[in-house]
């Protein structure tokens, strides 16, 4: 009986204890799926007005704002830079702010918490889904462009990869596009003021290079044995390695990337970092949810044009049309897409284009919509030796553990917890003796690059829509950072929730094109250096590793895909050089209006383009609150 009791004890005990701990992580879970704060308004007619016939607007057109709910900031958009300028400005409790957001929170994208989880948001409700127009230079395809259309926007749904660029970038910003104030003297502090970065015993970092009492959550995540082995064949063709991208001595060389992923290995999108459950309950801050910005009210106040406010609706089969009114500035922050998109539907664009679908010219603004820049990039997938890849995370049976251990908090780094991209390295192509003579040398100094190359302990082929075969693969990926091609975004009609077309023209000059060949035989080098090459075992793209340089250039112009970052179609800078926005992100000729996101880049930078955009965001702010 003795024996009994002892036993029955040792079972109530570790009964107990099993539920307990069983408790705590169902709780976990269910925390994970059903969040307890999920922000934004989904309500309209809480926030703003509904626009009502013959009193709103008349039968010209034209809107009345007079008892239209006033704001002293109304905001465009609730990406990435929206989400900064929000948190920063209503800071001061008098301010006001609306943040307008098509989509809906991210916090209800269980995919966008999850860092290696990103591909599974593409072509969702969560993304804008963009297609280009037939690419010339890319054996007539039109690319897909993943957009993000929810809180956070694309630093919800990209790879959270952070890079700072090359101080001489932002140099060039200033020097030769004349924006001043946007030197690297006055972006670090920029960069400085958003990141927490989390310093640890393995990776070598100057603390005086990073900030770590900021919102946004910086960190290295995981890293791959095969990652590790491309930092030595990077090593191999002549790029040295460095401890750290980010810091005033510019990216040049090979190294770990930088990921926003906090330490409890979530994704910190700047929807987490900048509106936190505090920040969204300020009174003086509304977010709004579900709606789209058709246009901007752009009124004639004594023969000055000035933005007064925005007119909403959720969907084109919706009749419900809303209005709010701004005060003092409406912002736009649409990205580099939407933000030229509204503009034009608000008739400030080229004049010709506007009166081509229908919609009356408010200001005519050639350069709205045109310079658009992207990173293009191609890669080498590899058949690798069983064990020696990550691609067992693309399966159920493989992804299941490391779920578990996200949901649970598990500390352990997996590949759940890591940017795809782990590695990378950026060169200049002239400074290596083996460049084309065709290749023009594009970048913005010494010190800053025009070839980045990617370690990837996977294959991530069609976005990572495509599953290839079971087994373990590698890729290198080659991305053109300074493309001497320009594109443009411009209206397919006079309906606002119609997709804009965006023409990328990549691949339109032979410097571009030589170069692409160029890095991509930079990629076939790495691919074959000794650390690489002892474990590889054919290859999947391309069939076969020896390509003539016409191949090379078959197979870019068919397998190229875009890096994600889009850029310049509000440009800054001079207006007699064309500039659409002012050094103040002012829209030249219409007051009370602003731009801020990658849409403002004069030229493109040579990297990852999310920290930038923070950058430029938290510039905005300052600039803002010194009544500039």
């Amino acid at each position: 009986p003795k024996i009994v009791a002892d036993m029955q004890f040792v079972y109530l005990v570790v009964g107990s204890l099993v539920a307990y701990f069983g408790y705590r992580i169902f709780r976990k879970i269910v925390h994970e799926f059903v969040p307890s704060f999920i922000p934004g308004e989904s309500i309209p007619i809480v926030l703003v007005t509904p626009i009502v016939a013959g009193t709103h607007k008349k039968e010209d057109g034209t809107i009345n704002l007079d008892g239209v709910k006033e704001y002293d900031y109304v905001i465009v958009g609730g990406g990435t830079a929206a989400c900064v300028l929000a948190n920063r400005l209503t800071e001061d409790p008098n301010v006001t702010v609306l943040m307008v957001e098509a989509g809906f929170s991210d916090v209800k994208q269980l995919m966008s918490r999850i860092p290696g989880g990103f591909p599974k948001l593409f072509k969702t409700i969560a993304d804008w889904n963009i297609q280009t127009t037939p690419q010339k230079g890319c054996a007539g395809r039109e690319l897909y462009w993943p957009r993000g259309k929810m809180l956070g926007g694309c630093s919800s749904i990209n790879a959270m990869i952070y890079t700072r660029c090359s101080p001489d970038d932002y140099d060039e910003w200033e020097k030769k596009y004349g924006c001043e104030g946007w030197g690297w003297k006055d972006m670090e502090p920029m960069f400085k003021k958003s990141e927490g970065f989390t310093f640890d015993a393995k990776n070598k970092v100057n603390p005086k290079d990073h900030n770590d009492k900021g919102p946004w959550k910086v960190r290295y995540a995981h890293l791959a044995s095969f990652s590790e082995k491309c930092l030595s064949a990077f090593e191999s063709i002549g790029i040295k390695r460095i401890s750290d991208f980010n810091t005033s001595e510019g990216l040049l060389g090979c190294s770990q990337f930088q990921s926003f992923i906090d330490q409890e290995g979530r994704r910190s999108s700047t929807a987490v970092a900048f509106i936190d459950k505090e920040v969204a309950a300020r009174p003086n801050l509304s977010i709004l949810v579900g709606q789209t910005v058709t246009k901007v009210v752009v009124q004639n106040l004594g023969g000055k044009l000035r933005a007064r406010g925005i007119e909403m609706g959720a969907s084109s089969l919706s009749p419900a049309r809303y209005l709010a009114k701004a005060k003092n500035e409406v912002i736009i922050a649409a990205g580099a897409v939407h933000s030229p998109h509204v503009l034009l539907h608000s008739g400030l664009g080229p004049a010709e284009e506007l009166e081509r679908v229908g919609i009356k010219v408010v200001k005519n603004i050639p350069q709205v919509g045109k310079n658009l820049a992207d990173h293009i990039s191609v890669g080498v997938n590899l058949k690798l030796a069983k064990g020696e890849s990550c691609q067992y995370a693309a399966e159920l049976l493989g992804s299941l553990p490391l779920l578990y251990k996200w949901l649970t908090k598990d500390p352990t780094l997996t590949f759940l917890v890591s940017s795809v991209a782990e590695v990378g390295a950026f060169l200049r192509a002239k400074d290596r003796p083996d460049c084309p003579k065709a290749v023009k040398d594009l970048t913005s100094g010494k010190n800053s690059a025009d070839v980045e190359l990617l370690g990837a302990p996977c294959a991530f082929v069609d976005h990572g829509a495509a599953n290839p075969p079971s087994g373990d693969y590698g890729t290198f990926g080659a991305i053109l950072l300074r493309p001497e091609s320009r594109g443009s975004v411009t209206l397919k009609d006079n309906n606002p929730f119609s997709s804009p077309i965006v023409d990328a023209n990549y691949f339109s000059t032979e410097s571009d094109r030589q170069l692409a060949i160029y890095s991509y035989k930079l990629c076939a080098e790495s691919a074959s250096a000794k650390h690489i090459k002892s474990i590889e075992r054919g290859y999947l793209h391309p069939d076969k590793s020896e390509l003539s340089d016409e191949e090379i250039l078959e197979y870019v112009q068919e397998r190229s895909e875009t890096l994600y970052h889009p850029v310049g179609t509000v440009k800054m800078g001079r207006e007699k050089d064309g500039a659409v926005l002012d050094s103040q992100l002012r829209v030249y000729g219409v007051e009370g209006l602003r731009v801020c996101d990658a849409s403002v880049m004069p030229a493109i930078v040579a990297g990852h383009t999310c920290a930038p955009v923070v950058a430029i965001a938290e510039r905005l702010a300052c600039l803002i609150k010194e009544g500039k």
